[in-house]
């Protein structure tokens, strides 16, 4: 975790949209950002923060459906199911659920959409698809901010 904390400071921004109590109607340009830049930089990080995502010591509450929409809010495409294989997880363990999970419901719809007949209804498909497998990775990204500051604060 402490590998992370540097890296996942962009997120504290994203903490106004997603907090439980939260009241913005829409993620910041700067929380759509950091978001981005710690995919870009640290695909492991956002890993571990989806995998320790019930941390007890974050004394936050999240939003979790805003939290989980955040990727498609910010329009950035973002896959976990390598999670495990990047966290040397068995992928039968308990921890790799919510990545298989991830998996089930992302990846798998989205190519069942792509192989459909063109129209309006694959492409419902595919968008509810993205949606509804990035949710992980929204979660992630609320844990992330609060480890960061967590880290800052220690």
């Amino acid at each position: 975790k402490a590998e992370c904390a540097d890296k996942l400071m962009g997120l504290a921004t994203c903490l106004t949209y997603v907090q439980l109590t939260a009241t913005a109607r829409a993620p910041t340009p700067d929380c759509c950002s950091g978001f981005r830049q710690v995919l870009g930089t640290s695909k492991r990080c956002m890993c571990i923060l989806v995998k320790d995502r019930d941390e007890p010591a974050l004394g936050i509450k999240v939003n979790i459906t805003r939290s989980m929409n955040l990727p498609s809010v910010c329009n950035i495409p973002a896959t976990f199911s390598d999670c495990p294989k990047i966290l040397n997880m068995s992928p039968d363990s308990k921890e790799a659920e919510i990545f298989k999970q991830y998996g089930i419901e992302h990846e798998g719809k989205n190519a069942t959409a792509g192989g459909a007949a063109t129209g309006t209804s694959g492409a419902k498909s595919a968008d509810a698809a993205a949606g509804a497998g990035r949710h992980a990775v929204v979660f992630a990204v609320v844990v992330s901010a609060l480890l960061a500051s967590l880290f800052v604060l220690a």
